[in-house]
């Protein structure tokens, strides 16, 4: 049997005489055939002779120190840790670590790419290990963290910490912003209309309309305005506003959700509901233009050998704009209970963060009792909480489209702490 023969390369005429004129060959003949160019450079490998010529080598020796030379400026102009490690990830991993260094964070201000594979690779050639965090940096802005080390425990302790630090600010930075909405409003809760006549008028929080004037007989210069200046539908916003952003619910410990029990009378809530939620679309009205609940029913089934009960759960996949996810709810609306409860778990959709801090997570609906045919609704209001606010929201069923309830219940157990905390160190190694 004979030896399997080498196949030759498949290049154009080109290459081949490229390489004949970069080791400064000679072609035997008048022929510039590929096959005679081939000839010429197996003779020189067989003969040894097949080298880069000194003087190329030279030019290549010259240029790099050129190269060398020019980066040396460029690292050395570079006026921040962030600068160097941007520049040159390796030469600053080993000079910092060159002294007996146990540990070192780096901050990177603004979203700027940070290619965090790389840093750990090259870190793991020193025998180093990293971690960090992306997040809300003390002046509210966004900042990205790597810490290095040589003790593992020791980086993981530190980045926990200022994972746990940025999400903080980034609460304090939600509630500072739904105050100045607040605020806001409230400074609009007073504004004077003068509509060209004698008599003014005075709104609340809608400028443009005026209420309703005060008598003859009560004087504008005793300071007592009364409610007679402000029309009912004012009056009435102006207590729905109120406290909105100061809003708080709180989950009863005791609930629990019932999945092994049939609800024969449920009100059929299936189907795709519009949300409406005013304080939640005054913060981030850039993200909260298409809210939404797709509700779908899931008959569980009973365990192996027909042991157990079936019963009817309800999930609904959701969008709120800054939040997406899957909401589960402890029981079925019924005619004698239109109030239900209900668990989220998620992400927020600027970082895509994962959602699970089920003492935060959570909320109710009352569904409304103007159905058709006895069991259909169409409208809800309730209230939904998370970390980022706890927002009153109203729904609209707009279909009775049917969702796979089986499919949401999937997605909502892939949210779980040990998927969080995956995704928290995938992020940085």
């Amino acid at each position: 049997m004979t030896a399997r023969q080498k196949r030759a390369l498949k290049k154009p005429k080109s290459w081949w005489e490229a390489q004949i004129a970069f080791y400064v060959l000679k072609l035997g003949g008048k022929s510039k055939s590929i096959a005679a160019m081939q000839d010429s450079l197996r003779t020189a490998v067989d003969a040894g002779s097949l080298s880069v010529p000194q003087a190329t080598l030279e030019v290549e020796a010259k240029l790099k120190s050129e190269y060398d030379g020019l980066r040396d400026q460029q690292y050395a102009a570079c006026a921040t840790d962030e600068e160097r490690l941007r520049f040159d990830a390796g030469r600053f991993l080993r000079e910092t670590f060159d002294a007996p260094v146990g540990l070192y964070v780096v901050k990177c201000k603004g979203r700027e790419y940070l290619d965090h594979s790389s840093v750990r690779e090259l870190a793991e050639k020193l025998e180093l290990h990293t971690g960090g965090f992306s997040g809300v940096d003390v002046d509210g802005g966004h900042a990205q963290w790597v810490v290095v080390g040589r003790d593992e425990a020791v980086v993981r302790e530190q980045a926990d910490w200022i994972e746990s630090e940025a999400r903080r600010r980034s609460r304090e930075l939600a509630e500072a912003e739904a105050h100045t909405s607040k605020k806001s409003k409230s400074k609009r809760s007073a504004t004077h209309v003068d509509d060209g006549g004698n008599d003014g008028g005075w709104v609340i929080g809608r400028p443009a309309k005026r209420g309703r004037k005060a008598s003859s007989q009560q004087s504008s210069e005793d300071g007592d305005l009364g409610n007679e200046y402000f029309s009912d539908e004012d009056l009435s916003n102006a207590a729905s506003d109120e406290g909105e952003d100061d809003l708080e619910y709180t989950r009863d410990p005791a609930l629990k959700p019932i999945t092994n029990r049939k609800f024969p009378d449920a009100l059929d809530v299936t189907g795709t509901w519009t949300i409406s939620a005013p304080a939640l679309a005054a913060n981030w009205p850039d993200v909260s233009g298409n809210m939404h609940f797709n509700i779908a029913k899931l008959t569980t089934a009973k365990g192996k050998k027909g042991k157990g009960t079936s019963g009817d759960v309800l999930f609904a996949a959701f969008n709120l704009g800054i939040l997406e996810g899957v909401i589960a709810f402890d029981k079925p609306p019924t005619p004698s209970s239109l109030e239900t409860t209900f668990l989220w778990r998620g992400r927020e959709t600027g970082e895509g963060e994962m959602q699970t801090a089920q003492d935060f997570n959570c909320g109710k609906l009352t569904f409304d009792t103007d159905r058709d045919e006895g069991k259909n609704t169409n409208k809800f209001t309730g209230v939904f909480a998370s970390t980022y606010g706890t927002w009153n929201i109203e729904g609209t069923r707009v279909n009775s489209k049917a969702f796979s309830g089986s499919t949401f219940k999937e997605e909502y157990k892939g949210y779980t702490e040990e998927a969080y905390e995956y995704e928290r160190v995938a992020r940085w190694h």
